[in-house]
């Protein structure tokens, strides 16, 4: 059981560029957990190409028990300027605690940023509270020809999930990436992420457990 709200304020949306700032909370008030234990399963998370299954994530803080409840905060930010688009967020996660355990805390966010190279530039929706898609000038059209939409990018994550004996792990990852638009309908992304988990095991033995990789993805989605 749990509630979440968000809300946001636009002071720029004019012909040369947007500016959005919002904040969210979300409360959960019932684990779902084992009856008597108030257990939620565990926080995780996995590297940002979802390749492995979830079961193999490897930030994971295991099952917590005595949950009474917990809360996520976090902070917003997105703005255009012509083809320049950048945006970021924070979270956040407190985990309150029974039985005088105490109370955890977790952290994470990130912040991307793109530049579309034919000059396209996303726009702000009022109905969403979001930005939307490029939206090519010059579709690719085998008859008349067209490149499409061309867009740069780059991004930097990081999460945390260490707070008092609880060894999640830490995440940081830089990704870069080319995105294709060949028309309003589909599109190619090519991405290179680097990244390292900072994880030891827990006491009595302390071991590194954590990971580095380099990762080339590339992924296509069709829209409709």
């Amino acid at each position: 059981v749990g509630a979440t709200a968000r809300g946001l304020v636009v002071p720029v949306n004019n012909q040369y560029g947007s500016l959005l700032l919002g904040a969210d909370a979300e409360f959960l008030f019932d684990t779902g957990g084992v009856t008597g234990t108030n257990t939620l399963s565990s926080l995780n998370d996995r590297i940002e190409v979802r390749i492995d299954p979830a079961t193999n994530a490897l930030l994971n803080t295991g099952a917590l028990t005595n949950v009474r409840g917990a809360k996520v905060f976090s902070g917003e930010a997105a703005g255009q300027i012509g083809s320049f688009y950048a945006q970021g967020e924070y979270f956040d996660y407190n985990i309150n605690r029974l039985a005088g355990l105490p109370d955890l805390h977790f952290n994470g966010g990130y912040a991307q940023a793109s530049y579309v190279l034919t000059g396209e530039h996303r726009k702000y929706n009022p109905v969403t509270g979001a930005y939307g898609g490029i939206n090519p000038k010059n579709p690719v059209q085998w008859a008349t020809g067209g490149w499409g939409a061309w867009e740069i990018a780059a991004r930097y994550s990081q999460m945390t999930l260490n707070d008092k004996a609880v060894l999640g792990g830490e995440l940081k990852s830089t990704t870069v990436g080319l995105n294709w638009y060949v028309n309003s309908n589909m599109r190619f992304m090519f991405d290179w992420i680097h990244g390292s988990v900072a994880k030891t095991s827990a006491a009595p033995v302390s071991n590194d457990i954590g990971a580095h990789y380099d990762v080339f993805a590339m992924r296509t989605q069709v829209a409709f």
